[in-house]
């Protein structure tokens, strides 16, 4: 079968906007979790000082290496030899580690955080149809995300306190496969953290990200 290209929507610059095509393969665990976007105004109130002090100490690094977000042996376990960042999946601009960009004026919340992101890593075998796990890690203005989350929780999503943070995560089935779609978007302090996976099997693979940008 031949292989396929997955394009990066770059007008909503949304890590999980990508067109998928290419052979299916078993429905995903959600990352959030061993068992189990939306658009919404950019707008939000404003953190008060102790929540921006907060979110300060909570700060962390943002990863330049996709394969540095869990640890080897979560990496071998959860990845094994799919390839991440396939120059005929994903173009090579939009991958690893990348600058954040202005996000256009009145753009959605979810535009607006993922523009922040500063490392991307998509995980798809070219032969696949539908089969990949999208990555995304940025740091971001809380009153943003908190917005966005507080949306999502009206949309479906399983909301709440998780891995120090906040997080709403979706499993849904695919529109198009008979597989299931995994969408998990994490908050702690800045760093706004998500995960998006569709037919790609994990077991708390947000929580192995977490406690790796916290030890």
């Amino acid at each position: 079968m031949p292989a396929h290209r997955l394009a990066l929507v770059t007008s909503t610059l949304a890590l999980g906007a990508l067109l998928l095509t290419g052979c299916t393969a078993p429905s995903p665990t959600p990352s959030g979790s061993p068992s189990a976007s939306a658009s919404a105004s950019a707008g939000g109130s404003s953190p008060s000082p102790s929540t921006s002090a907060s979110a300060a100490a909570d700060a962390v690094a943002i990863p330049k290496d996709c394969e540095a977000i869990v640890s080897p042996a979560v990496y071998a376990k959860t990845f094994g030899s799919t390839p991440l960042n396939d120059p005929t999946v994903v173009d090579a601009e939009f991958a690893g580690a990348v600058a954040p960009v202005t996000p256009p004026a009145g753009a959605a919340a979810d535009e607006v955080l993922a523009s922040a992101a500063q490392l991307r890593c998509v995980w798809k075998d070219p032969r696949a149809d539908i089969t990949n796990l999208q990555a995304s890690i940025g740091t971001v203005d809380p009153a943003v995300a908190t917005g966005y989350l507080a949306s999502l929780a009206t949309q479906g999503y399983t909301c709440g306190a998780k891995y120090g943070g906040q997080q709403c995560q979706r499993i849904s089935q695919n529109e198009q496969y008979p597989v299931q779609d995994g969408h998990t978007y994490f908050l702690r302090g800045t760093t706004w953290i998500t995960v998006l996976q569709s037919n790609f099997a994990t077991n708390g693979l947000m929580g192995q990200i977490v406690s790796t940008l916290w030890p």
